[in-house]
Order: structure tokens, then sequence, then C-alpha cells
């Protein structure tokens, strides 16, 4: 069932874009450059660029619509060896490419609430091992594949607000043997033990101030386990330890309503901000220190309409 709340992020988000950027030559001292994807929920397209500080995009993939090489509102994206995924969320399925030409291209999902099936998807997250974990979100629950193909399928959960229980869940992340899940629809996020479905937690509660949450849509982690929250309709990002709680602490104004949180290669912080200019983001702390922007409101060369997503590695 959609909510109001994810009706509003729709409304928000419309149609789709997805982007790509090269940052500079790390501080290691090598060659390697910060390769980030960005999905744009305006434009239904894959684009790159080769500079964080640049103005252009260097190519483009995709256009809107249900066939191969298309897309309705993607919303999420992650690399895993080398190829390239993506969510297509208004398309309720999966995508997989080898590369921004599209070859490759492979999907697996359909509109339902049975095996195999998907409503909505939002947010997904691909461990070490290539294990595929999906916030199935108005199906309320959460699905993991083996692959691509939908080997292995399995899922749990149910609309509610008790254990096991999500409404609208958005985004997922897994450390180990531990789900992390941000339940916009109930304002918190959880985190289970996916191997024994127990050690079930909870945190937030609805609000604006310390230890609340107002929708949060987005999920990541360091590299020191601190957890990261999309904290969407409080337009900020939330940083807490672990899941009591413990040294919350929130970004200050000027970031626009994020829809996802990405922790780069070297911990600095990524996000993207539809009501921030149609804007992306990179900043090296929770005080926005050396925070960088990129792109403008639009649907032209170097411009988004509304980005969603954002995924970084290191080549």
């Amino acid at each position: 069932m959609m909510t109001l709340k994810n009706i509003s992020i729709l409304k928000i988000l419309s149609i789709t874009t997805l982007l790509l950027f090269n940052g500079c030559g790390g501080s290691d001292g090598s060659n390697k450059k910060n390769i980030v994807y960005v999905i744009d929920a305006g434009e239904d397209r894959i684009a790159s660029f080769s500079s964080f500080s640049g103005s252009t995009f260097s190519g483009t993939f995709g256009s809107s619509g249900s066939g191969v090489g298309q897309f309705s509102l993607p919303l999420d994206i992650a690399i895993h060896e080398g190829k390239i995924y993506i969510l297509d969320s208004l398309n309720h399925r999966i995508v997989r490419i080898d590369n921004l030409n599209g070859d490759g291209w492979i999907s697996f999902g359909s509109l339902g609430a049975g095996t195999n099936q998907f409503n909505t998807p939002e947010g997904f997250f691909i461990d070490s091992n290539g294990l595929i974990y999906i916030a199935d979100t108005n199906n309320h629950r959460i699905v993991r594949i083996n692959d691509i193909t939908g080997a292995g399928w399995g899922a749990f959960g149910s609309l509610g607000t008790g254990a096991l229980q999500f409404n609208d869940p958005s985004d997922v992340v897994v450390n180990g043997d531990i789900l992390f899940v941000a339940d916009c629809g109930n304002d918190r996020i959880s985190s289970v033990n996916i191997v024994t479905e127990d050690d079930w937690i909870t945190f937030g509660t609805t609000g604006s101030g310390t230890n609340q949450l107002n929708c949060p849509t987005g999920i990541d982690l360091d590299s020191n386990g601190q957890i990261y929250v999309a904290d969407f309709f409080n337009n900020r990002i939330v940083r807490i330890n672990n899941m009591a709680g413990a040294g919350f602490v929130a970004t200050p104004s000027g970031l626009g309503q994020p829809r996802n949180v990405h922790i780069g290669p070297e911990d600095q912080i990524y996000t993207s901000a539809y009501n921030g200019g149609s804007k992306v983001f990179r900043f090296d702390d929770m005080s926005l220190s050396n925070l960088v922007e990129f792109g403008s409101n639009g649907s032209g060369d170097g411009q988004f309409g509304n980005p969603a997503s954002i995924f970084v590695i290191r080549n």
C-alpha cells in the first residue's frame, strides 16, 4: 500500500536519471580516482563526467520506459565486480549492465507480492559474496537473492510496528550477519541478525529532535561501523555510533532533502538532495567540512532533475 510519505517522495522524485562522475586523485598519493555513480530521478538516464568540479557530462545512457535500456524511477545503484546494478523502482525490477554503453543488459523482477516479484522497491545492497538484499518497499518486506537471476529467493517482513515488521522500508545495508533497514513509514531504523532472524533492535521515534527521525530513506556504515541515515523530511543526515543511539549528531541545514547517503572509500560522506537545487554533495564530516557540490536544476548537460542516490568506487 502506498503511504502518504511514499506518495510525497514519489511526487518529489518523479522519473529518473543515473550519473557517473570521477573525483580527483586520492589522498593516498596514487593516481586512482573516485568514480561516483549518481541516480537522478528526473531524466531516466545514465551519465558520466570526469571531475567533481566539472560542469559537463562525458556520456549518457538510458531513456524513459520499461524496455531494454529504459528506466522508470530508478532509485538506487551499486557496483559489484565491475558490473552496474540499478534498482528500477516503478518497473519493479533490478537491472544489471556491464558498462555505460548498456552492454550485457539483464533484469529480474515484476510487479506483485509473490516470489520473484516486487512492489516499488526503493533501496538495495550487495554484500562481498554477491548476495543482493532489496527493500521491497510497498510489500513491506526485505528480499534476498543470490544473484541477478533471482536464485535463492528468500523474504521476510510484514506491515506493522512490531518485531520483523516494516512500514515502507526504503533502504538496507549489511555488516557481517547484521542487516540494517531504513524504515521510512515507522520513522525508525532497525537491525536484525539475518542468519537467526533474532536480535531485533530499533532506533528512532517520530520527530525532528535528538534520537528522532522523519521518514529515513537511506542508510550506510563507515569503516568504524558508525551508522549514517538520510533523514528525508528533517532535511539532514544523522550519524549514530550504534543502535542504542550513542553519539547522535546531525548535519546542519543546507543539504535540501537527502534521499540517500553513501560513505565513500575514504569515509567521505556523499548525498544527493532534490530540494538542495538538484545538486549532489560531498563533505568530510558531520559539520559539512570541505563541502563541495555539483549540478543545477534542469535536464541539460551537467544538470539534474532530482538526484536520488550515489555510489562511489575507487579505480
